[in-house]
């Protein structure tokens, strides 16, 4: 979870848990009475002895563990906070007190009148090409540097004028970047020049502009790129190298004939960090950290050897520093150690994980942070349902989020990257300032609040509530309704100030 709490309540009383050291091995379990026992239950369960199976040889049938040889020299720390109510909203409260005294001084309230909406731009894909008869992979352009000014000058004339963007694949070959060792940007998205001249121009606009990097992974790097495997890559508890493999959507399996990419070492990844936080300093831009805030993940090299926790630790200690800086951040998903220093976070989890056995979901961790933090869900026009990710944003606060690139989509025909299939600019242009005007002229007001209250009305009516009275009434259904004298049209969201 992006948040290491977890609480229970009965009747006017509850008691919550937050997870403080050693969280970064911990997950949460709970159920519910009559399946395992009469009770029920909620837990933090901690992976701190890891193993890893060998693989043998096919002779051999058994399975064969290494574990750790020994544990780490930690502490695991677990802080309650009781709460004098049985609502999910009193403890979030209570939550959000502990947070603005963890964060004092990082943590502070919004300004914004206006909702925040993020625009990712595509500058460059890699795909398969024939030079010379012989198939290379080279960038593809989506979006040159002239193409995503114009872009944005445009959107910012429609009325955007609260725009966050993150231009992805704008370095070392695009999207799937090779490794930071060096930073040089896409030649046929315009050079050194068109580049400068984006960033005057997001800069004459009010336009908060970050680059887009990754720093945990190598894809398609090698000697000289700055990555030699042997000595760049994470290690298994085996001692063997992290070799990772896409996952077809469809099968759910390895996609074995596409290129394998790494882990980078625990050392590496904040080596990569810290070239493009020089790189986006001297650019005078913000930087947006894909993985970073996200993604954590330990390193059992024996002679460079860094845990979950130490890189928790040493994660938050970069982009604390960054922010004293005065480096602006942005973050995908929003790991509770991280969303403190970040101005946004893209890609949060507005949903959960949607277990069956899970009855509703509630914005805990939005009623804790909303009027502090900025976030938006995923982009409305890549999502698999677009229209309940607009619902799911005005119930959660949540700022609005496209993707978008200059050329067809028919472009990414034979590359690896259908996951764009509905990021083109032309065919979402009207739409998108259509939802945005909308949203901004409803909900702008909300994003310098906190959240005060949410409450199921029916099992498919939300209504969330902020400080100044405003309350948003999401129906889920098919079919209109009527609450509180007020009529809420099917699939739609409702403002009432």
């Amino acid at each position: 979870v992006s948040f290491p709490v977890y609480g229970i309540s009965k009747g006017n009383a509850s008691v919550i848990c937050i997870l403080e050291e050693g969280s970064a091995y911990a997950s949460i379990q709970a159920d519910i009475s009559g399946r395992n026992n009469s009770y029920n239950y909620v837990n933090a369960v901690y992976s701190i002895a890891h193993r890893e199976q060998y693989e043998l040889g096919d002779m051999y049938n058994g399975a064969m563990y290494k574990y750790e040889e020994t544990l780490p020299q930690e502490t695991l720390t677990n802080r309650y906070r009781f709460v004098d109510s049985g609502s999910y909203v009193d403890m979030a409260e209570s939550y959000q007190e502990y947070l603005l005294e963890k964060y004092d001084g990082y943590l502070t309230k919004n300004e914004d009148e206006e909702a925040p909406v993020a625009i990712e731009v595509l500058g460059a894909v890699d795909k398969i090409q024939q030079i010379l008869g012989v198939p290379v992979s080279q960038p593809l352009t989506l979006t040159t540097y002239a193409e995503a000014e114009e872009m944005l000058e445009e959107l910012a004339a429609d009325g955007l004028s609260n725009m966050w963007v993150k231009l992805t694949g704008w370095m070392n070959g695009g999207v799937r970047q090779k490794v930071a060792t060096s930073i040089s940007l896409v030649s046929g998205l315009g050079g050194k020049s068109a580049f400068n001249s984006l960033l005057e121009s997001v800069s004459e606009n009010g336009i908060h502009l970050y680059l887009d990097g990754v720093t945990n992974y190598a894809y398609k790097s090698n000697l000289l790129n700055g990555f030699f495997s042997f000595t760049d890559a994470a290690r298994l508890v085996t001692d063997e190298r992290v070799e990772l493999y896409p996952y077809s959507t469809v099968t759910y399996e390895e996609e074995e004939d596409e290129d394998v990419y790494y882990l980078l070492s625990g050392e590496k990844i904040l080596k990569m960090a810290q070239n493009l936080l020089d790189y986006a300093s001297d650019a005078g831009t913000g930087l947006s950290f894909r993985d970073i805030g996200n993604d954590l993940s330990s390193d059992f090299d024996d002679d460079n050897k860094m845990t979950r926790q130490a890189a928790l630790e040493a994660q938050e200690a970069l982009l604390k520093d960054a922010a004293d800086a005065g480096t602006a951040l942005m973050i995908n998903g929003g790991n509770d150690y991280a969303v403190a220093y970040a101005d946004l976070v893209t890609n949060m989890s507005l949903q959960g994980s949607e277990y069956t056995i899970i009855d509703y979901t509630v914005p805990f961790y939005q009623l804790a942070i909303h009027g502090y933090v900025n976030y938006t869900g995923e982009s409305l026009n890549l999502a698999q349902d677009g229209d309940t990710e607009l619902l799911l944003s005005a119930e959660y606060g949540a700022g609005l989020s496209f993707t978008l690139m200059d050329e067809s989509i028919f472009t990414l025909q034979d590359t690896t990257y259908t996951e764009y299939f509905g990021a083109e600019y032309d065919a979402w242009h009207e739409k998108l300032v259509e939802i945005y005007t909308r949203y901004n002229e409803e909900l702008g007001h909300i994003f310098s609040q906190e959240m005060t209250d949410h409450e199921y009305i029916t099992s498919s009516i939300t209504c969330t509530t902020y400080e100044d009275g405003t309350k948003v009434y999401v129906n889920y259904s098919y079919e209109d309704a009527e609450v509180d004298g007020v009529t809420l049209p099917a699939r739609d969201y409702t403002v009432v100030r």
